[in-house]
């Protein structure tokens, strides 16, 4: 694409690729990632010149449950990733998921199982965290079923998914469009 193309021309691009529906293209999003880990949502009038060359760029659907939280809402939106260990060793594609205010983590594992497609024996073995990124990474601090993850977290807190990563080749993935 030429390097004055905007993310939204990124998105016509995209929609030849991808089968998405009229009524979807604006849940659409664009995701600044690196090291596994969300920077930034990218706005769609972007210049694709002005993105940095060492991050990855994601598009993903919006989450329906997202349409609700505003800044006066008492749900916020926080950004997870997947580890191996140490918050450092991350993996996978993160999302950004809803935290509904006084849900015990119970009932927050079971959207997260939805939101994240991992089900069954897999999700099971995951150990969820907050991890605070103010000041570079803390030691995580684990959930446990009746945790109330909204009195927990703080603005600076990601939810991390600790779990061995099975896909050592994640470039593989994902098909990659050139746009530089």
């Amino acid at each position: 694409m030429p390097k004055q193309s905007t993310m939204l021309d990124v998105l016509d691009v995209l929609r030849q690729r991808v089968p998405i529906p009229d009524e979807s293209l604006s849940a659409v999003r664009f995701l600044e990632v690196h090291s596994c880990q969300i920077q930034a949502q990218i706005q769609l009038n972007t210049i694709v010149s002005s993105l940095n060359d060492f991050v990855i760029i994601y598009a993903e659907l919006q989450d329906p449950e997202e349409k609700n939280v505003t800044k006066t809402s008492t749900d916020k939106i926080i950004c997870c990733f997947h580890f191996d260990k140490d918050p450092l060793k991350s993996h996978g594609i993160p999302f950004a998921f809803v935290v509904k205010e006084g849900e015990l983590f119970k009932d927050t594992k079971e959207r997260l199982s939805k939101r994240s497609g991992i089900k069954g024996k897999a999700f099971e073995k995951i150990k969820f965290a907050l991890i605070n990124d103010e000041h570079g990474y803390t030691k995580p601090d684990y959930l446990e079923d009746d945790d109330v993850i909204s009195e927990k977290w703080t603005a600076e807190d990601q939810l991390g998914l600790d779990h061995p990563n099975k896909n050592k080749n994640t470039w593989a993935q994902h098909e990659k469009l050139n746009i530089r």
